[in-house]
């Protein structure tokens, strides 16, 4: 296997890391600091609200979407030797993860996942290090892929919290 191919196997091992952080700490902490939050930045208070009502079942049915997604993707690439849309969920993560630290920064404190940020930056730098070194994409092939996937991932964001909508209603209203 080349050390690219299990770069690209990794992504969905560290992403499922990353994201177990915000699984488990993510419900307390919105309980703890939900409404300073939506005081603090009053544009968000309906974000806020939302998401302090949201399970952790359907969070969690949340990431297994995503996880599965960018496991499909990141096998298919190795598989099919075809690296572009490989490349835009990659790029997606980064992106994911520098927002990450945006909102850590902003906070000024403990945020949901922002521990496992900073441990899967090493292998998010590490293989942009590579893409490059090795010439993988050109420049124009990494802006447009990663603003493709970007894009996408931001659509599928907006999805899967429907679908965390949708299932928390049906649970929660289904008389169980």
């Amino acid at each position: 296997m080349s050390e690219f191919a299990f770069c690209m196997l990794l992504l969905p091992v560290v992403f499922m890391l990353h994201d177990f952080e915000e699984i488990v700490f993510f419900k307390g902490w919105m309980h703890r600091n939900g409404e300073l939050l939506a005081n603090r930045y009053p544009r968000l208070a309906h974000m806020v609200s939302r998401m302090r009502c949201r399970s952790t079942a359907a969070f969690s049915l949340g990431v297994a979407e995503e996880f599965l997604l960018i496991s499909v993707v990141s096998f298919g690439a190795v598989y099919t030797g075809s690296c572009y849309l490989w490349l835009a969920v990659f790029a997606g993560f980064s992106l994911h993860l520098l927002i990450h630290i945006g909102q850590w920064l902003i906070w000024r404190g403990y945020t949901p996942a922002i521990v496992t940020t900073f441990l899967s930056f090493p292998y998010v730098i590490y293989v942009w290090i590579y893409i490059v070194n090795k010439q993988l994409f050109t420049v124009s092939e990494i802006l447009l892929w990663g603003t493709g996937g970007f894009t996408v991932i931001i659509a599928n964001l907006v999805l899967v919290h429907k679908l965390m909508d949708i299932f928390d209603h049906c649970i929660w209203h289904s008389g169980r």
